[in-house]
């Protein structure tokens, strides 16, 4: 992707987060994991962040078919983060589902992948330096840095 479709990317999970009035907790954390995850940089997301502010911003169909449908399940994971899918995210969702032409079938395929996926991020270990309480899905802990691949679940 290029930078300007890392920001719409980026964007649409901040919109998503926004849709039931606020940016919990768990869909911060959600969105820093999957900005992680797709190797976005510090300057894609603060842009996401500044356009999101604005009045009027819509989420946008990103880059090829297969990352509008990676988009869409980015935005059904951070939907889930915690733990409540509202009415205005299902709507908002669905439209974009409906825009990038996404069928039930895929639909409901994606949401059970992403469902999925969810869980295996709320999966959690403790850091073995720190103590800090991290997704197991986490390379590094987040409070001091030691990495956590020799860990287990």
């Amino acid at each position: 992707m290029t930078d300007k479709e890392f920001v719409s990317y980026l964007a649409n999970l901040i919109m998503i987060s926004k849709a039931d009035g606020s940016i919990s907790e768990e869909e911060q954390a959600a969105i820093a994991w999957v900005y992680e995850e797709i190797n976005a940089n510090e300057t894609d997301f603060e842009e996401a962040k500044r356009i999101t502010e604005k009045d009027g911003y819509q989420v946008t169909a990103v880059g090829r078919y297969s990352e509008r449908i990676r988009n869409l399940e980015d935005m059904i994971f951070v939907a889930l983060s915690d733990n409540a899918l509202s009415d205005p995210e299902k709507i908002l969702m669905r439209s974009f589902a409906k825009a990038i032409g996404a069928k039930q079938e895929q639909i409901d395929t994606i949401l059970s992948e992403a469902i999925a996926r969810f869980r295996a991020y709320r999966a959690t270990i403790t850091c073995s330096n720190c103590g800090y309480e991290i997704p197991a899905a986490w390379r590094f802990c987040s409070e001091c840095g030691t990495g956590t691949q020799a860990q287990t679940v």
